[in-house]
């Protein structure tokens, strides 16, 4: 073997012993009686990683992950420190743990040329923290688009989750560390919270206290009162606003400048009586009218305005009844007559009623101008109804068989007329086709007849004897049929 080979043989060997001596010299947790250990722990708390090699070590020494030495059993400097002190049976504790003390902890024993490892580990936990960008009051206009950034800290890092008035929300980025909101209503007012939750600990919350900024919204629940001289009437609105909202009121497009024993005014709070916050106005104005006299009638109006805006609301003090309103509960039509009932309020006593009804087209009459207008009557009231309440029954005579009808009524008092009442259908018998009647709540119909139904009233004479024609040529054809019928039966017997 030339110096060469000899050289690379022998170069071989000594690397295959270096193996061997160095797969010797190391072991990881062999012959110890402990086991590897996660120790999850608390700042300030006290954690001992146990070491025990079952065999006779001279030497046990702890390193961190970067190899540096944390304690020595044959080095006094470093076998008690202030935060870390090497018992004798090899196990380090470590004392008042911090956030740094998170990480890997490396026991080495020497057991003759041997040295065994094993590896422990510290997981230091903190409670959740979290900060938002922005906090505190965000005043924002109805419309307004804004984001919310949440910072959150604590091991192990923590899960985020947005509320806004208690309700969770979702319209955040990919992280859920930023959210959009856009203001589309004044009810989205409140507190919108990220809410950081770890496990250790109690969750921690952020957050910002939303007051949207808008125009005053004017409610009115009753665009009508009705009313007579000498009684108290009290006319209201409801507000809403942020901010709050003055108040102005106007009678017939006059400012009521004036506030005396005659007419006087009251606020409500209408927030306090709610279960749940509010973060804006709301508050019922009452205009209140003593003694109403004749020159309290009309219309008032109920003006707020704020920084946002202007906005109104109009009530009508009236002497005038009520729309009328049929009763369900009418008698069958018989082929030439109808008793219909109603019923309206007043203050006053009612004085008549302006009855007005029409013939209504089917789809088989004729065309004929004039022939499905108006007819009006006047029906007195029954005097001695007091109110407020008045009740009314009228037969109406002279009806054609297998027809439609409509009914309007307006009632009438000593200050004016109520609103139309609902048209109100029904059928007089005889009618074959099946066409669906009930009361309506506008005078709409077939475009065909949109010519021959003018609201104009037709003051033709009302013929309570009836007519010798017939409304419909359901009959004509039901009469023609039963004589085809008649002929094919005499044909057949012959």
């Amino acid at each position: 073997m030339d110096n060469y080979n000899l050289k690379q043989y022998l170069a071989g060997v000594l690397l295959i012993i270096l193996v061997v001596i160095s797969d010797n010299s190391i072991r990881a947790d062999v012959n110890f009686q402990s086991r590897p250990t996660t120790v999850k722990t608390f700042e300030n708390d006290s954690v001992l990683l146990p070491c025990y090699s079952t065999e006779r070590h001279s030497r046990v020494r702890w390193l961190d992950d970067d190899n540096n030495v944390l304690a020595d059993s044959q080095l006094p400097q470093y076998q008690i420190q202030y935060d870390k002190l090497l018992h004798p049976n090899g196990s380090l504790e470590v004392m008042n743990v911090q956030l740094n003390d998170t990480g890997n902890y490396i026991c080495e024993v020497t057991v003759g040329y041997r040295i065994l490892r094993q590896v422990n580990s510290i997981e230091v936990q903190v409670a959740p923290e979290v900060i938002t960008f922005p906090s505190g009051i965000m005043n924002i206009t109805l419309g307004g688009i804004f984001q919310i950034v949440c910072e959150p800290k604590g091991v192990p890092y923590p899960v985020i989750t947005w509320k806004h008035n208690n309700q969770v929300v979702t319209n955040t980025d990919i992280s859920n560390r930023r959210l959009t909101v856009e203001v589309r209503h004044y009810d989205m007012s409140g507190y919108i919270e990220c809410i950081a939750d770890n496990g250790v600990g109690e969750p921690a919350s952020s957050g910002i206290l939303l007051l949207v900024h808008f125009a005053p919204e004017v409610i009115i629940n009753q665009p009508i009162v009705h009313t007579k001289i000498g009684l108290e009437a009290k006319i209201e609105c409801v507000v809403l606003s942020h901010p709050t909202a003055q108040i102005h009121w106007f009678h017939n497009g006059k400012p009521l400048l004036k506030i005396n024993n005659h007419i006087s005014t009251k606020d409500n709070d209408l927030t306090v009586t709610e279960a749940l916050p509010s973060y804006y106005s709301k508050r019922r104005h009452v205009l209140i009218i003593r003694n109403v006299r004749d020159s309290d009638f009309g219309r008032y109006e109920c003006k707020a305005e704020n920084t946002q805006g202007l906005s109104n609301g109009n009530i009508t003090l009236s002497g005038n009844p009520l729309k009328p309103i049929f009763e369900s509960k009418s008698q069958a039509a018989t082929p030439t007559t109808k008793v219909l009932s109603w019923q309206t309020q007043s203050l006053s006593p009612v004085i008549d009623y302006k009855f007005k009804f029409r013939q209504v087209p089917t789809g088989n009459e004729s065309f004929r101008r004039g022939k499905f207008l108006w007819n009006l009557l006047t029906i007195p009231a029954d005097r001695d109804t007091t109110g407020p309440f008045h009740t009314k029954s009228y037969k109406l005579e002279g009806l054609q068989p297998s027809c439609v009808y409509e009914v309007i009524i307006q009632a009438r008092n000593q200050y004016g007329h109520s609103d139309e009442s609902n048209a109100l259908r029904f059928s007089t018998p005889g009618l074959t086709d099946i066409i669906s009647i009930s009361s309506t709540e506008s005078n709409e119909y077939d475009s065909r007849f949109e010519f021959d139904l003018d609201n104009g009233i037709y003051p033709a004479p009302y013929n309570t004897a009836g007519s010798k024609k017939q409304c419909s040529l359901t009959m004509v054809t039901m009469s023609f049929t039963f004589l085809l019928f008649c002929v094919l039966l005499q044909v057949f017997y012959l």
